[in-house]
């Protein structure tokens, strides 16, 4: 666990030029109880330029529909596949 601010590291990171951040809630990572989409837009609003993928307590696709509305790049989906509460069918091949 850090106290380093998350908003605060991502304005710094993206005046490095990151493209791309992985967005974890390690506290909703394997509980399905959703993701911290207020925390989520906070972030989206900081880092303008950087692409945001999303992980931690992704339990339906109703949130992975809203997380799209959000604008986030991508949602990384673990324990939702492995007790089936979102269909593998989903997945696209976008080549």
């Amino acid at each position: 666990m850090t106290e380093r601010n998350p908003l605060t590291f991502g304005r710094e990171i993206e005046k490095l030029g990151v493209n791309y951040v992985l967005f974890s809630s390690i506290e909703a990572d394997g509980t399905l109880g959703g993701p911290d989409f207020s925390y989520i837009k906070k972030m989206m609003a900081t880092v303008k330029k950087t692409q945001i993928y999303v992980a931690g307590g992704v339990r339906n696709i109703e949130d992975i529909e809203k997380l799209k509305e959000i604008g986030v790049m991508g949602v990384i989906i673990g324990k939702a596949f492995y007790e089936h509460s979102i269909p593998f069918t989903i997945i696209k091949n976008t080549k």
